[in-house]
């Protein structure tokens, strides 16, 4: 069976072409642009894929892998459907191949359809129960859907597979501190840090857990490290602004100014980090102005409701506060007691 390539994104038809002079037929030449290889670009690949789909003598899963190739190379935001139509043909072409299956999930995931990613991901694993990927595919739509103790399960199945896959103990580090296991949120970064030092969101992850057990001065040094390798990156500025305030460090509003201005149009939590602070420093002004753009930038984010509801609270807005207080743990079940290890126990006073 030819290979599929794992990710192509765009696509554009050109009229077919003969290819590079080399000493192989026409169907090899046609089968290297399709799966990509020697540079093909996404026309190539459209071409290769689309010729070898109307002229070659493919079958079964051979046919499917060629349709799979083309929904990849067509794959693109503006027009979804072209390359679903694709993985869809390659699935009934050969309903037992795990690939058309993967790539069907990966487009409806991107979709927002995350209930038939789940569906297909889940179809990957039966039909290969060693994909350590899938697993952790699985793992991540299943957190997103808030399934954080599935999410686990299958972060931990995909790491009896890959061991050493470092983005699972991060993803598994994630939904541990989620749900406040950070016994074990802890230990998921520390290996994956071991294993690739560098790696920042392990880094980041961690100072966040070391943030909520009162390491101030591990978490700081952990930000640190993020922030040398991206001075710009203005969640940790944030979080570096939190460790640094609760260190009693004066350049701690230097770090939450310095994020706010590195954040992009969709980055909430400097403004929600400086409005937590401002709540603990009784600037309910300020802090009202900070969560407010924090909740117009991200309105899902759980810890900013929440830090919305202690604001309203302190203002006299007990149905309001209520409410937020409910919908933040609608969003995340634990997140009072998250935003309470992050900025301290005295934020609830």
């Amino acid at each position: 069976m030819r290979k599929v390539l794992a990710v192509a994104l765009g696509a554009s038809m050109v009229a077919p072409a003969a290819g590079p002079a080399v000493a192989r037929s026409v169907y090899d030449e046609a089968w290297a642009w399709c799966v990509g290889a020697d540079g093909a670009t996404t026309a190539h690949r459209v071409e290769g894929c689309t010729w070898l789909i109307r002229h070659g003598d493919q079958k079964g899963k051979d046919l499917a892998s060629a349709f799979i190739n083309l929904g990849q190379a067509r794959h693109t935001p503006a027009n979804p459907a072209v390359a679903l139509a694709s993985y869809e043909r390659a699935i009934q072409l050969d309903p037992q191949g795990p690939q058309g299956y993967a790539s069907r999930g990966f487009l409806r995931r991107q979709q927002g359809d995350n209930a038939g990613a789940l569906e297909d991901w889940s179809q990957v694993i039966h039909l290969e129960p060693r994909a350590g990927q899938a697993y952790d595919t699985r793992g991540l739509i299943r957190a997103e859907q808030g399934d954080l103790i599935g999410a686990i399960a299958d972060y931990t199945a995909a790491l009896r597979w890959t061991p050493r896959a470092t983005q699972v103990l991060v993803h598994r580090g994630q939904a541990r501190f989620e749900t406040r296991d950070l016994k074990g949120a802890l230990a998921d970064y520390n290996r994956s840090i071991a294993l690739a030092p560098s790696r920042t969101d392990a880094l980041e992850g961690r100072g966040l857990v070391r943030l909520a057990t009162g390491n101030l001065l591990g978490a700081r040094a952990d930000f640190d490290r993020v922030l040398h390798a991206d001075p710009y990156a203005a969640a940790t500025l944030g979080n570096r602004c939190i460790a640094r305030f609760r260190l009693n460090d004066g350049r701690a509003a230097e770090d939450c100014d310095a994020g706010i201005a590195a954040a992009l149009p969709e980055t909430a939590w400097p403004h929600a980090a400086r409005g937590g602070l401002r709540l603990l420093t009784r600037d309910l002004p300020g802090a009202s102005d900070d969560i407010g753009e924090a909740l117009r930038r991200d309105p899902r984010n759980a810890a900013t409701v929440q830090l919305r509801a202690l604001l309203r609270a302190r203002l006299g807005d007990a149905t309001g506060a209520a409410a937020d207080a409910q919908a933040a743990r609608t969003l995340q079940p634990q997140v009072e007691a998250r935003v309470a290890e992050i900025f301290g126990a005295s934020l609830a006073r």
